[in-house]
């Protein structure tokens, strides 16, 4: 018998695991050569740290997270809702047929881990070197939406999504000092976006095994 082909969501996975490992050991390799190890841990002299938000790792990880809700509420209420963010969802429900709900939750995991390592550890820190913060934190974010472009220009509003979330995901980086924090927020809105599409797609298989009944 000839082996299952693997679905979307299979051959997603494995194609994530590498990625998001190689952006992973990138970001890890740079702020060990550069000594910035530290940001891998709360910064109690921060800006928020200073106020007492975000000093330790539960507060970057009640920050992050309810960041991240509120973003993915806000998303529903703007992008999603346009006849652009109806075009967007049914393009990404195509590319992630056959997610399961572990499979949401890894992606959302490793995604957040991967890409704040890379580009909020390597990019914007390595950019700050050389640019005021704000300079680094808007090319930063200008490299973050350039590897979120689609193949037509009808994929703009991912785009800008992704350069208004790198502006969110490196201002919180930047006043709280550690990766902690945007790192959950990442892994908040991807994991809440994913686990949604993987639920609405086993609602409706489950719907159509009844209809077919």
């Amino acid at each position: 018998m000839n082996p299952p082909l693997l679905s979307n969501a299979g051959l997603l996975m494995r194609v994530a695991v590498i990625a998001y490992s190689i952006m992973a050991l990138s970001g890890l390799a740079f702020l060990w050569l550069q000594g910035e190890l530290a940001r891998l841990y709360p910064v109690c002299g921060s800006r928020l740290g200073a106020l007492g938000i975000a000093d330790d790792f539960l507060g970057n990880v009640g920050l992050g997270m309810w960041i991240g809700v509120v973003t993915v509420i806000l998303s529903d209420h703007t992008l999603t809702r346009s006849r652009a963010g109806h075009f967007l969802q049914e393009r990404f429900s195509e590319a992630l047929e056959g997610l399961r709900p572990g499979q949401a939750v890894a992606l959302a995991v490793l995604s957040g881990i991967g890409e704040e390592l890379l580009f909020r550890g390597l990019v914007l820190i390595a950019l700050a070197h050389w640019l005021s913060p704000a300079a680094a934190l808007i090319t930063s974010s200008l490299v973050f939406a350039a590897v979120h472009v689609g193949p037509d220009r009808r994929f703009i509003w991912w785009t800008v999504f992704a350069f208004l979330m790198g502006l969110l995901l490196g201002s919180l980086y930047l006043a709280t000092g550690s990766l902690q924090a945007p790192i959950v927020l990442h892994a908040t809105v991807n994991g809440l976006n994913l686990v949604r599409e993987s639920w609405q797609q086993r609602l409706a298989g489950f719907g159509e095994g009844r209809a077919g009944r």
